[in-house]
């Protein structure tokens, strides 16, 4: 369903047996057009269709759950399920408990959200007993032990960087330090930010930085009208959005290690005595921005929806590669084709000994199918990531009765598991974004002919 604004010719996944849903989905991602949840707004004039739609499609791709599990499960399915019950016992520890987290602010929500934690015999047991009944192979359990061992890593990983972090932001009672050490800290991560350090909010817990900032309209009063100016250019600046952005998963924020103080970088990098490039990494992994006034929006969704999938699944490979939707094919750009040959633009044309150029249409075609779906792969992993983060925002609702009310939300579907509205904007501008980097060879003269050249140039150096 999600490739429904993408050719037939491309994909070949559209069928006439679908017509309907696909027609629905169409419907859909015309209605939400928009490139960000800040032009949907609660009142969105096509809010009621919208609602109207979604309905309708449900409708039709819902279907009922059998009461048992079909005995032939793909033992690939089986194997999966059983690595994420294995790393479930890990999930709290990629927040830590709320006695571990310091806030210069009160926080309304997170004290009341509670993973669930399972005594570890008990879990010991059933992964055992799932093991025999599902009779999984000694690979497969060594498979799954490796898988384990690689998260817990990672998660300690950055568990010991974030504690490194807190000793600069802490006191020894675990409280923040006052405010004027608060701003040099956040002076040393964004250096010239003119920010007033009574505007100034933090939030950290055992795996994450919130830096909570002032919307413009919040600012304190300025001496002068530039001077305001400056700091309502910088707000913008940071709250921006960019593609290269996704490597920072799972905080996906603006801020940059790279941008930061150089001296405070290599101070950081000396007292760990860890590579630079790892520094950097888990910098912009852990550090985030948020609006003071819409913290408690995000809090949970942020912290017990993502945190996790950064150490616990492989999701952070594929935001790596969220960037290449942006980027058009290049004539070197190699790709490992499900048959196992490694092949690039350049394999597709052959020199032969009369001196004829020779294009293998049949290979173009299967290295075109194989480099869009790498995209629309890429493209579906923040869809999957969101969504699960929203369902885990909901069991905050499901566990707290009316206390669920305190969750703020934006989305018109805020009291579902999932807020649709927002992955259909996301699915949306996505594949926009993708069919305007595919349709770019089509418009620009520039970006054909800087093909043909750097095609041409690799040409003579392979047939001398």
């Amino acid at each position: 369903m999600f490739f429904a604004d993408i050719d037939d010719t491309l994909t070949e996944e559209l069928t006439s047996d679908y017509a309907e849903v696909f027609r629905s989905i169409r419907e859909l991602m015309a209605l939400l057009d928009v490139d960000s949840y800040a032009e949907m707004g609660d009142q969105h004039e096509h809010a009621a269709q919208l609602l109207k739609r979604e309905t309708e499609l449900s409708a039709r791709i819902r279907h009922s759950l059998p009461e048992e599990l079909p005995s032939n499960l793909d033992p690939t399915i089986i194997e999966t399920f059983l690595t994420a019950y294995r790393l479930e016992c890990l999930y709290p520890e990629t927040v830590g408990s709320f006695a571990e987290t310091a806030s210069t602010i009160p926080l309304i929500t997170l004290p009341h959200f509670h993973a669930r934690e399972v005594d570890p015999e008990i879990r010991s047991r059933a992964f055992a007993e799932l093991a025999s009944r599902f009779q999984i192979s000694a690979e497969a359990l060594g498979r799954i032990d490796q898988a384990f061992a690689v998260a817990r890593e990672k998660l300690s990983r950055r568990r010991t960087f974030v504690d490194y972090t807190r000793s600069r932001l802490l006191n020894e009672n675990g409280e923040p330090r006052e405010r004027d050490l608060l701003k040099a800290e956040f002076d040393h991560y964004f250096p010239r930010n003119h920010l007033h350090a009574s505007e100034i909010e933090l939030v950290v817990t055992r795996t994450c930085v919130y830096w909570c900032l002032p919307k413009p309209s919040e600012l304190e009063p300025r001496e002068t009208d530039e001077e305001r100016e400056s700091v309502v250019a910088w707000l913008k600046h940071t709250g921006r959005f960019a593609f290269q952005y996704f490597s920072h998963f799972t905080t996906i924020s603006s801020f940059d290690a790279r941008d930061a103080e150089p001296a405070w970088l290599a101070e950081i990098v000396d007292d760990l005595g860890w590579p630079e490039s790892e520094v950097i990494q888990l910098l912009n992994s852990t550090t985030t921005l948020e609006k003071t006034s819409e913290i408690e929006k995000y809090l949970i969704h942020d912290t017990w929806g993502h945190m996790w999938q950064g150490d616990l699944t492989d999701l952070g490979r594929l935001y790596d590669t969220m960037e290449s939707l942006k980027s058009p094919v290049d004539a070197n750009e190699h790709l490992e084709l499900p048959e196992g040959n490694v092949i690039s633009p350049l394999d597709l044309i052959y020199l032969t000994a009369q001196g004829r150029i020779r294009f293998d249409d049949e290979l173009a075609a299967r290295y075109l199918d194989h480099w869009i779906r790498l995209r629309l792969e890429a493209a579906l992993a923040p869809i999957v990531a969101e969504l699960t983060a929203d369902s885990i925002e909901y069991k905050f609702k499901l566990d707290n009765g009316e206390r669920g009310e305190d969750l703020p939300s934006s989305s018109m579907f805020s009291n579902n598991p999932a807020k649709l509205d927002f992955a259909w904007v996301d699915i949306s501008y996505f594949i926009r974004s993708l069919r305007r980097t595919h349709d770019g060879y089509f418009k620009n003269d520039a970006l054909r002919l800087s093909l043909i050249e750097r095609t041409a140039l690799l040409l003579k150096l392979k047939y001398p």
